[in-house]
């Protein structure tokens, strides 16, 4: 007899069941359209109230939709269906439908509620996104949340129903979706940071933070003027983002004060204590059905607890805000530049000065009206005054630029050797390694136990495993570390050639560039920049993406070999230095050949270009120079060129690559990645007679602090040993 859907004792009908989910996928989209309506038929005198009230109250339809759907989902027992629906499909797929039926409904909501929203964002807020685009960045926001969730609780699902297997391939499923759908969610939003290395604003922020006593690691910008968002955030890290809608329309004063209220949360720890903040609304959650006098499920407590939870996390973000404001005024002793800035701020965000007590209870910021009177009555400030610098758009002083003060050759988002190029690629590379580790290993126990190799005694198969490991890691990392520099090159050479530079068809060196002679890490590479390197008759140019300089040869005093960088894979560096009689500026930097194609290659290739240099520097005929056939457009802007000026560039010792912070979470990846080797080739996860899984994860640990070793051992050269001239140019 086959399974009937009629109403039993154990809940209500299909019907009602479906009528009240259907409720509640259609009430927030209807509510929407009326909000929608309202919106742009309101008066578009002042505009910041009406958006203001738009985005608050459709943020709280979309939170209200996940809390009614979760909370109908339990009431109505719907789950119960699905073993209807499945009968024979095991405890996985049943998961899977359970998970997605939790899941997917209120997701589809929520892009409902982002495309009915553009036409209002465009009419008020000015935002340039197209409906496509932004139901493209709805989905790929949507996606990259909903998707890890997905794996995540399919993955524990499986590894509680006896299938570890199964389950670790989808908690990694889960890691890497992130990880991927993040990246695509922040190419459709258009976000891509470019860390701002040098130049005035970000000399003035670290100056700023060195007075606070903040140790700033980066400086990002983000291009958001298609979004018309003005805003500035603190992340965990000691990294400060800043957004170049801000930058253009905020005074050098008025970024400062901003700036210096970031550097507070930073130096106080308000990010952290945020994180930590929103950790115990969901430890709360967790342990919420266990301590009722009567039964709740999860997901009830869920639907209970997101409310609190907010306001909670509400309440203590507004807090940090007024002690951030307080510290801005401390560190600047510009409370009217505050004022002014967060007013300004305000107003290109379209929001409102002033909101009542009870929403701002429901927000992470109290109101800019209320945070001026009380930085004004702080810094001694009349009420008039207050008012004046909160409504009166005051003249402004000088901007800072949005870019570097570089070359100029693209804007930052557009760079070959951007911030979010990096960040893919040092990825990218740590997580080969950290899957080498584990999957070379894992595959020689499984095919020792194939082919029936003696595994006796287990410390010198495990020492063989490593040794064989490392090799592997080594053969892999010496071509996969300079294997990017390819693909950046031939990019490069086209943006050149676009800006009038024909001599980069087919002339020119393709180096990389450091603006110090010691090792130091520029957002995780040894290079700062990268270039092409015109070695002609008389002169030495280099034109790269943030720095363009012409050294003649009488300026050149010398070319020798730079001390190299730790790490196995580490290349050689060949040191300039330079100076000039005329101006008496003088200074040193390093190059490197970018075209090498192995780390092991690198030794070969630096003496190659060492000895073009040198037979340069000697005048040692033509064959030293690229020829010296004039290619008309570039001419202008080779010959513009004068000596390098770089500047306080941001950096890092190479040491704190791998310093004490960074190996907590490795151990975890590198653990949950043995955990899938063992998993994919079969291997026992209890320490026994046979080796398995705690073999894979040693060796993959040992292999991992073979690779960090030279950072540990590595010592910098003091400044007073370098020579004269290099320690003129730090």
């Amino acid at each position: 007899m086959s399974p009937s859907l009629s109403p039993t004792p154990l809940g209500p009908s299909p019907a009602q069941a479906a009528i009240g989910l259907l409720a509640c996928l259609l009430l927030p989209v209807a509510l929407t359209l009326l909000l929608r309506v309202r919106a742009l038929r309101a008066a578009a005198a002042d505009p910041a109230p009406v958006w203001f009230g738009f985005a608050r109250t459709t943020s709280w339809i979309v939170l209200g939709s996940w809390i009614a759907w979760i909370a109908e989902v339990h009431l109505m027992r719907v789950t119960r269906f699905v073993p209807l629906v499945l009968p024979a499909g095991g405890i996985l797929p049943i998961a899977a439908a359970v998970a997605a039926l939790y899941l997917l409904p209120p997701t589809l909501v929520m892009i409902a509620v982002a495309a009915l929203s553009h036409r209002v964002a465009a009419r008020l807020r000015g935002a340039s996104w197209t409906l496509r685009e932004t139901l493209s960045q709805a989905a790929w926001q949507q996606a990259a949340f909903l998707v890890p969730l997905f794996c995540l609780v399919l993955g524990v699902s499986a590894i509680l129903a006896g299938s570890p297997r199964s389950g670790v391939a989808l908690v990694i499923a889960a890691l890497a979706s992130r990880l991927v759908l993040l990246r695509l969610q922040l190419r459709a939003m258009g976000i891509a940071p470019h860390a701002l290395t040098s130049g005035p604003l970000r000399d003035r922020i670290f100056a700023l933070a060195s007075q606070a006593g903040v140790k700033l690691q980066q400086l990002y910008v983000v291009p958001m003027a298609r979004s018309r968002m003005a805003n500035a955030f603190a992340v965990r890290g000691n990294v400060v983002v800043l957004t170049d809608y801000l930058l253009e329309h905020l005074s050098r004063r008025e970024v400062d004060a901003v700036m210096a209220h970031e550097l507070t949360h930073l130096k106080r720890g308000h990010p952290f204590l945020l994180a930590l903040t929103l950790a115990f609304t969901w430890v709360i959650v967790a342990i919420l059905p266990s301590v009722m006098p009567f039964h709740m499920s999860w997901p009830l407590a869920v639907a209970l607890a997101l409310p609190a939870g907010i306001v909670l996390f509400g309440l203590v973000s507004r807090r940090f805000e007024r002690e951030a404001d307080a510290g801005a005024v401390a560190l600047t002793g510009d409370a009217e530049a505050l004022i002014t800035g967060l007013a300004r701020l305000t107003r290109l965000n379209t929001m409102p000065l002033d909101w009542g007590r009870l929403g701002e209870s429901l927000l992470t910021h109290p109101s800019t009206r209320r945070r001026a009177l009380v930085i004004g009555a702080r810094a001694g400030l009349a009420g008039d005054r207050i008012e004046t610098l909160l409504r009166s758009d005051l003249p402004q002083d000088e901007h800072y630029a949005a870019g570097a003060g570089g070359s100029g050759l693209s804007s930052g988002q557009s760079k070959v050797f951007s911030s979010l190029s990096k960040i893919s690629t040092g990825a990218l590379l740590g997580w080969t390694s950290l899957a080498i580790a584990a999957l070379t290993p894992a595959a020689l126990i499984a095919l020792a136990r194939v082919t029936g190799v003696r595994m006796e005694p287990r410390w010198a198969f495990d020492a063989a495993l490593f040794l064989l490991a490392t090799a592997v890691s080594c053969a892999a990392l010496d071509r996969m570390v300079v294997s990017p520099y390819a693909g950046m090159k031939r990019r490069l050479r086209q943006r050149l050639i676009e800006q009038g530079i024909d001599q980069a068809r087919e002339r020119g060196i393709y180096v990389g560039l450091s603006p110090e002679t010691r090792p130091r890490v520029y957002e995780g590479f040894y290079d700062w920049d990268i270039g092409l390197l015109f070695v002609r008759d008389d002169t030495l140019c280099f034109v790269g993406e943030e720095a363009r300089f012409a050294l003649r040869r009488g300026q050149v005093a010398s070319f020798a070999f730079a001390p190299r960088p730790p790490g196995w894979f580490a290349g050689y560096r060949i040191a300039v230095t330079w100076e000039d009689a005329r101006s008496g500026a003088s200074g040193s930097f390093t190059l490197r050949p970018a075209d090498t194609t192995a780390i092991r290659h690198a030794a070969r290739d630096a003496r190659g270009l060492m000895a073009r240099l040198e037979a340069w520097k000697g005048d040692g005929g033509p064959q030293a120079a690229m020829p010296a056939k004039p290619s008309g457009p570039a001419e202008p802007v080779l010959a513009g060129l004068g000596p390098p000026a770089f500047g306080s560039v941001t950096a890092i010792d190479p040491r704190q690559i791998a310093n004490a912070r960074t190996l907590p979470p490795m151990i975890i990846l590198g653990a949950l990645l043995a955990a899938g080797a063992c998993a994919l080739f079969g291997l026992p996860f209890a320490p026994g007679a046979q080796a398995g899984f705690m073999d894979v994860f040693a060796v993959g640990l040992m292999v991992h602090l073979f690779h960090r070793l030279p950072y540990w051992l590595w010592r910098d050269s003091p400044a007073e040993e370098r020579p004269a001239s290099i320690r003129r140019a730090a």
